[in-house]
C-alpha cells in the first residue's frame, strides 16, 4: 500500500544532494559498521531515479539512483582537505546554468582528475601501497597489498601488511618497519605469520576501500628481504610527511629519527652561516660551504656554493641528506 502520508521528493539538475549507501561486507566486515555518505550534484532525472556526480571527485559517476537513497544538502559545497595540493578541484556552475543545460550537457563537460584519483588509476594488483585514513593522524601511515580492484580503479580491496619487528606502534617511523602479511580471525583478532595448520582458522585482514576512504601516498613501493621499504620510497614518505608537518604538527612523529636529526643539523648550520654574513659578509672561498663539509665526507659539488649567497639552496640541502641517508655512520660521527 501506498503510504498517502508520505510527500514525493523531487530534485533538479544541479543541486546538491547527500548520497547514502552501503557497501558490501567483505571477509566478515559487517556492512553496516561501513556506512558511507557523500555529496552529490544531480546531473540527470528520469521519474524518482536519478543520475549524479560526486562533488569532491568528480570522476566517480552514478545513475539509476533510487530517491529514497537521497537527501537534499542545504549550504555550500563541501570542501576537501587535499594533502597532496591538489590541483584538480571541480569548476562549480553556478544553480542558474545547471538548470538552462540538458543532463546530458551536464554529464558531458570534462572534469578534471584529483590528486587522488590519479593516484587510483596507477594502483595495480599485487603491488604494495601506503596511505592513511582520511582525517586520520597522517603519521598513522598504512601499508597494504592491492588485491582486487573494481573497474572504476575508484574502490578495491586490500591486504593490510604491518610492522612485525618489535612492539607495534601506528606512527612508527617507516625506513624502521619490517613489514609483514597481517591476519584476523572471524572474531576480528589479528595476527601476523600464522603456521600451516592454523591458516583453516585465519584469513587475510582485507578491507574495501574507496576513494572517499583513504588517501595514497605511495601508489606503489618496493619492499626488500625482511620486510624493509626500499629507502627510495622512505624517502619519498619522509618528504611526505615533512609538507604535511608544516600545516600538521603530528605528522612528524613519523619521520625516520635519523632524518629529523639531520634536518635540525641542516638549520643549524644555515643559521650559523646567516649570522656570518650578517657580521663579516660573504665568504671569499667558494669551496666552503654553510655545512662546513669536506670532499672527503661529501662530494664536492654538493658543497659548493654561490660565493654571494652562502646558504645552500634546497637542491643542495636534498643531495646531502641522500647522501647523508646513505653514509649515516660518518656523518654520525662529525654531528
Amino acid at each position: 500500500m501506498h503510504d498517502l502520508s508520505q510527500k514525493q521528493v523531487v530534485f533538479d539538475v544541479g543541486e546538491m544532494v547527500r548520497y547514502w549507501h552501503l557497501p558490501k561486507s567483505t571477509n566478515g566486515n559487517a556492512a553496516k559498521l561501513k556506512l558511507r555518505n557523500g555529496v552529490y550534484e544531480i546531473t540527470g532525472k528520469h521519474n524518482n531515479r536519478y543520475n549524479i556526480r560526486h562533488v569532491n571527485y568528480p570522476e566517480i559517476e552514478l545513475s539509476n539512483v533510487d530517491v529514497s537513497y537521497l537527501a537534499r544538502w542545504r549550504g555550500e559545497a563541501p570542501a576537501i582537505k587535499d594533502l597532496f595540493a591538489s590541483t584538480a578541484q571541480p569548476v562549480r556552475k553556478s544553480r542558474s546554468d545547471a538548470f538552462k543545460g540538458s543532463s546530458d550537457a551536464a554529464a558531458a563537460v570534462p572534469m578534471p582528475k584529483s590528486t587522488q584519483a590519479q593516484m587510483w588509476d596507477k594502483l595495480q594488483v599485487n603491488k604494495m601501497v601506503c596511505f592513511v585514513m582520511k582525517g586520520d593522524n597522517p603519521a598513522n601511515l598504512r601499508t597494504a597489498e592491492v588485491i582486487q580492484l573494481a573497474d572504476d580503479k575508484r574502490s578495491g580491496e586490500f591486504w593490510f601488511w604491518i610492522d612485525g619487528s618489535g612492539t607495534y606502534r601506528s606512527d612508527k617511523p617507516f625506513g624502521e618497519r619490517r613489514l609483514t602479511p597481517e591476519w584476523s580471525d572471524h572474531r576480528g583478532r589479528t595476527r601476523i605469520k600464522p603456521k600451516p595448520d592454523q591458516q583453516r582458522e585465519w584469513a587475510p585482514r582485507q578491507h574495501n576501500y574507496t576513494i572517499q576512504d583513504i588517501d595514497f601516498i605511495l601508489p606503489s613501493f618496493t619492499i626488500h628481504s625482511g620486510g624493509k621499504p626500499a629507502q627510495a620510497d622512505v624517502e619519498k614518505v619522509n618528504r611526505w610527511l615533512e609538507a604535511v608537518g608544516k600545516t600538521d604538527t603530528r605528522a612528524r612523529a613519523a619521520i625516520t629519527k635519523r632524518m629529523q636529526i639531520l634536518h635540525q643539523v641542516l638549520v643549524l648550520q644555515n643559521t650559523k652561516a646567516e649570522n656570518h654574513i650578517k657580521r663579516r659578509g660573504p665568504a671569499n672561498d667558494t669551496t666552503t660551504s654553510a655545512y662546513q663539509c669536506t670532499e672527503t665526507a661529501v662530494p664536492n659539488i654538493q658543497c659548493q656554493t654561490d660565493d654571494t649567497k652562502d646558504r645552500a639552496s634546497e637542491e643542495q640541502a636534498h643531495n646531502m641528506v641522500s647522501h647523508a641517508m646513505s653514509n649515516w655512520g660518518s656523518w654520525a660521527q662529525r654531528y
